[in-house]
This record gives structure tokens, sequence and C-alpha cells, in this order.
């Protein structure tokens, strides 16, 4: 499928890493993991990819004591989404042929050399509040081996974790695709090969959606879905304020409910002065609601892509793009750091299981994704607030403890 063309020029505005010839992606090697500061000093800030060899995001990290035997163990009764590859093809997913059991009947099929079936991000849902979870299965079944907050990016703000496991002896591809989220990427077994592209020539990528800005940091927006540089909605400041204002409108409703039950003084007028105030309130997010309703289309005629593909990935692979790119190889222990915005396109694979060991040949990954930082700063990444008080606010609902560690 080839994508229509561009009905008008996108706004680009990066100032990150960007690669002028072809060659291998920065190295880190060393017994030590770096320093958090200088980390995002040297890499972070500059949106610059780095690999970082035999290294762990974080002393509490024991996903990479993982396997087969332990996860069916720990979570073999998890149901998770299976992703089935269409019989015949000798590369690539991504085509939404999904089957639902449960960890088990995976690690099974893993173990029996099964090259079809593929575990990729998880549903996480949402909490009793709306708020939506960190972890989907089967990572909430496995939540003591890995910090919420590793200490490598420890300022950063988590969006979301997840696990990958699948099987190829040939080399199945991802397909090439950006990311709106800064990943640090884990590799627990397996092989990984990435070829990287930077964020400064999406407008030219092949993307099935349209590209209409690229935000200094490399976030990319595509037609009418406008955010801010750090991921959050444009308005995402003003919608947080007038959700805490009516959180502590309806504390007060239930404080004053609670005095008049208690035959208090000025009980009365409390709470009617608490209704009139959480109705006005009320009134106010409707209207708010209406006007964001009202002012959804762009109004300039432009075209939105509505096909079923994923509008960041593209409608062919990385060895047709004539452009420099950045290149790795993982191995188990090794990470790979990636700003959010660089397209890449990856190629798991996993040895031939040898004929002399009865282990299973797999590959597996973990991953954190990070609301992308907008600033330089390594204490304030974000120049607004509003990622750490939503990061704070989901330890107070409970979707994470305040030590940083995961509910169910």
């Amino acid at each position: 499928m080839k994508k229509r063309k561009r009905e008008r020029s996108a706004s680009n505005q990066y100032q990150g890493t960007t690669v002028e010839s072809t060659g291998p992606v920065i190295e880190e090697r060393g017994e030590k993991r770096p320093e958090a500061d200088t980390f995002f000093r040297k890499y972070v800030a500059e949106r610059t990819p780095v690999v970082l060899r035999k290294c762990v995001p974080d002393d509490a990290f024991r996903a990479n004591q993982w396997n087969l035997p332990r996860l069916k163990e720990k979570a073999g009764e998890v149901d998770v989404r299976v992703e089935l590859r269409t019989a015949g093809k000798e590369r690539g997913f991504g085509e939404g042929n999904f089957i639902h059991t449960n960890l088990a009947a995976l690690v099974d099929q893993l173990a029996a050399g099964e090259q079809k079936w593929y575990m990729t991000t998880q549903d996480a849902g949402e909490n009793d509040e709306g708020r939506p979870a960190l972890l989907g299965p089967p990572l909430n079944a496995l939540r003591e081996d890995f910090p919420l907050r590793p200490e490598l990016l420890r300022t950063l703000v988590p969006s979301t974790l997840n696990v990958w496991m699948g099987s190829s002896t040939t080399g199945t591809s991802s397909g090439l695709h950006h990311d709106q989220h800064d990943n640090l990427y884990c590799l627990l077994q397996g092989r990984k090969e990435f070829k990287l592209f930077s964020p400064n020539n999406a407008i030219v990528m092949p993307t099935y959606g349209d590209v209409v800005h690229i935000h200094p940091n490399g976030r990319i927006n595509y037609a009418g879905c406008p955010t801010r540089a750090d991921g959050a909605t444009l308005d995402a400041d003003e919608q947080w304020k007038a959700a805490c204002k009516q959180r502590k409108a309806e504390e007060e409703l239930a404080d004053a409910e609670k005095a008049l039950e208690q035959g208090k003084e000025g009980a009365e007028q409390r709470l009617a002065e608490a209704e009139q105030n959480l109705e006005s309130l009320l009134d106010e997010a409707l209207d708010q609601e209406a006007f964001s309703a009202g002012t959804d289309e762009e109004g300039d005629g432009t075209e939105i892509h509505t096909a079923k593909e994923p509008e960041h990935f593209c409608d062919r692979n990385s060895e047709s793009i004539d452009l420099p790119y950045l290149h790795c190889t993982l191995h188990p222990g090794d990470m790979l750091y990636l700003p959010a915005g660089w397209f890449h396109e990856v190629y798991s694979s996993n040895p031939h299981r040898s004929a002399d060991t009865a282990e299973a040949s797999y590959h597996m990954a973990f991953n954190y994704w990070f609301h992308p930082p907008d600033t330089k700063e390594f204490h304030h990444p974000y120049e607004s607030t509003y990622w750490e008080e939503e990061w704070t606010e989901r330890c107070v609902s409970g979707v994470v403890q305040p030590d940083c560690t995961a509910t169910v």
C-alpha cells in the first residue's frame, strides 16, 4: 500500500541529534552503570540514542533472571494477548491477528519451538477512577522483579512498561515506525538488530499518518492530534487544575454531609455552599467539553488519515529508505536508550535449538516508555509539572504505591 501524498508541509523544530552518515550507535561499556545526571546530560538532553553493554537500569532490576520455567511458575495463569504470524510469511508481525490465552500456554509453545506466537504490548486498562494503569499482563504479576522508576532515568516519568516474547530462527521484523515516548529497551534473551533514523527525517518518512509538526525533542504530531512536546494535550494543565478543584469540592461536599449528620452548627449552610460550588465546577467542565468537541477539526481542509494502520508506522521497511541511519545489535544484558521520535525497525531472532540441550530458544525483551522531556534540566526535565503531579496522584489513588511499586 502506498501512502498518499501529503497536502501541506510540516513544521520541523527538531533540535536533537541527526545522522549525517550511516554508522554504529554510540556505545557505553564499563563495570558500573552511568550516573543518572551524567547520562541525562550526554544522551537524554541531546536526544541521542546509546547502547549500554552488560548493564541494568537499576540495582533492583531482576527481570534479567527470567526464564520460561520461572515465568510459568510466577505468572502462568495470567491472561495475555498473543499475535499470530501469518502462515507462509518469513518475517513480520503487526497484522492484527490476535488470540487470547494465558502465559503458560505461550511458554509451552515457545518451549516446543513454535515461531508463530509473539507477545507484544498488552492492554493495561484503567483503575476504578479511570486512570491508565502502568502495567498490563503479565507484568502486573511480576512486579517484584523491577522498579517502576529505574535509577538510570529516575527523573523521567514512566508512561507504561512492557515485555516482549517470541521465537524466530530466521528473524522477524517489527516494521519501520517510531514511538511517541522515550524508550529504555532491555534485552533479556535472544538477539535484536536495530536500524535508527533521526526524527529530523520525519517529514520525508513514508508514514501512514500525516506528519504536521516535529517538536524540538523529537515528539511527532499528526494531523488532528496536536500535543505539547512532552506528549500531554494542549490544555493538560488547565484540565488538571479543574480536576483538582472538582476533587476538592467533592471532598468538601462529603465533609459537609458528615457535619450535617453530626448536627454541627452551620452545617446546613456549609452543605448548601458545597453543593453550589460543585455544581458550578461540573457546569464549567461540561462547557469546556462541549467547546473542545467543537474545535477538534483542523478547520483548514486538512484530510486526516483514517486507515487501520497506525499512523506512526511506515508503509515500507527500512531497506527501501535511502537515508543515513544508525545501527546496533543487542545481546542479552544489553540496553538501548532511544529518544521519542526516532524511527526504527527491529529484527528479532534467536539461535537454533541445540540438539544436545533441553534449553528452549526464544527472544525476550523488557522496556520502559517515559513521557519525553522538553527541557535539558536533569532535576526538572519537564517544563510543566503535569506529569509529576499526575504520577503523584497515581500513587495516592493506588495505581502505584508511594514507594513506586505497582498494584494489581
